[in-house]
């Protein structure tokens, strides 16, 4: 899977990258608009366009993609890309008309303390936040580019990583609410007693929301960020979590540590699949499911080969039910994605509840590892089995990747999955793996159910 590239999405150079951007675009915004405000201010703001800018880095680096009239987006993605030219605006605005009558109330914000934004599931924190925004989606004038502002000497910034081509994209491709837009929605957020806020984020849905935080940060509040996901923790350089531990005074994470203000706490996500008890007389109609991860040209000629040899491989008497279940993405129908199965493959839409699924199915096989659908798994104690395409595993986690190799839950190759699950008796494999210490030890770390 390369994970080991130059920028590769969990490379030490990538994080290298993101820090040293957020450097130069600090700089930059604040000759921008004559500011002095700190860096991680305005990295909090700035956590999608420069994931944006190095998921494109060579793009920016071409003569080729230069315009010296950068695109508007109001998204969260905030990078031009045909989908959010032609959706994003029109997406934005829908937002808008559905949040109208919960919008963020300053009073809230007076009366509360303890306020959270952006979590999947808020049932495990009421205990310890007060309050939790809803999101707010403003409505932008359109504005001329202020082009003054844009034409900064970057002799500063241009070295032997950054290009004068790749800084002047930068700057001209930095979307209107960081620039023209800027001001309007930074005056138009009120503080009160930001000393004794606390923000309890788990991801940040807009730029509005993420704008909000960043002032009240600089006037004193404390930013506690929470892992929302599987691969944090499993590799020593993820870029998004180095990212959001920089910017947050506590990192929560679901109960590993790796840098200095990682905070081992609970896997709050994985408490939704406490759901799957009330579906446990469910008769389990389906002996295996397949869990593919997001395809994309990075990693689908080699999910479509392993899938192939999988099927070829196991024993189609034994498992005769086979579903499959596609990476959903918001409300489309992912079936389309998994057209290279053969039609004995029952293929799920997506639409699906995974608890649902996972209730009628006496096997997952996870196709790619890491996965957050791996932990839920474990989670509810459900036979799952998953190939690994982590070559580079974090110190936290690389001792219990050798115990759940030892046992057969993981494998760094599909023959030895596929001989694996042709001999055993599962029932009888999976009630020893529950009784094992090195099960138990890795639930703790990696998907620690306790508050």
């Amino acid at each position: 899977m390369e994970s080991n590239e130059f920028w590769g999405i969990y490379s030490k150079d990538r994080v290298v990258m993101t820090n040293n951007l957020s450097v130069i675009l600090s700089k930059i915004l604040n000759i921008i608009h004559g500011t002095h405000f700190s860096e991680r201010f305005w990295k909090i703001i700035l956590r999608p366009y420069i994931s944006a800018i190095i998921s494109d880095r060579q793009l920016l680096s071409s003569k080729i993609f230069y315009r010296s009239v950068p695109l508007d987006n109001y998204s969260n993605t905030v990078f031009p890309k045909t989908y959010d030219i032609l959706y994003g605006k029109g997406r934005y605005f829908i937002k808008y008309l559905k949040c109208l009558s919960s919008q963020v109330k300053d009073e809230s914000l007076a009366n509360f303390n303890n306020i959270g934004l952006g979590f999947h599931d808020k049932t495990s924190f009421e205990k310890n936040i007060d309050f939790f925004i809803e999101s707010k989606y403003p409505i932008f004038l359109e504005k001329r580019l202020l082009n003054n502002l844009r034409n900064l000497d970057i002799k500063f910034f241009v070295d032997q990583t950054f290009s004068e081509i790749f800084i002047r994209n930068i700057i001209s491709h930095l979307p209107k609410v960081y620039v023209e837009n800027f001001w309007g929605l930074f005056n138009s957020i009120q503080i009160y007693d930001p000393k004794d806020k606390i923000f309890h984020v788990s991801y940040f849905e807009n730029f509005f929301m993420s704008c909000l935080v960043a002032k009240y940060v600089e006037n004193g509040a404390k930013l506690y960020y929470y892992q929302h996901g599987a691969f944090y923790g499993e590799y020593p350089y993820h870029s998004a979590h180095h990212f959001e531990s920089s910017i947050s005074d506590k990192f929560f994470t679901w109960g590993w540590k790796i840098l200095e203000n990682d905070y081992p706490s609970h896997a709050y996500r994985l408490k939704r699949m406490k759901k799957y008890c009330a579906h446990s007389s469910i008769n389990r109609a389906v002996d295996m499911l397949l869990v593919f991860p997001d395809l994309t040209a990075r990693n689908r000629t080699t999910i479509i080969e392993r899938t192939s040899t999988l099927l070829r491989g196991v024993n189609r008497d034994i498992m005769q039910i086979i579903v499959a279940r596609p990476r959903p993405s918001a409300k489309l129908n992912r079936r389309a994605s998994l057209s290279f199965l053969p039609d004995s493959v029952v293929v799920d839409s997506g639409f699906s509840s995974m608890i649902d699924l996972i209730a009628t199915s006496n096997l997952v096989i996870q196709i790619s590892l890491p996965s957050t659908n791996f932990l839920e798994c474990l989670s509810i104690d459900q036979p799952v089995i998953g190939l690994l395409d982590n070559d580079d595993p974090s110190d936290a986690v690389k001792s219990h990747y050798e115990f759940l190799i030892s046992v057969g839950i993981i494998h760094k190759d599909i023959h030895t999955l596929i001989d694996h699950v042709n001999n055993i008796d599962l029932n009888e494999w999976w009630k020893g793996i529950l009784l094992m210490k090195g099960y138990k030890k890795f639930k703790t770390e990696f998907l620690n159910l306790d508050n």
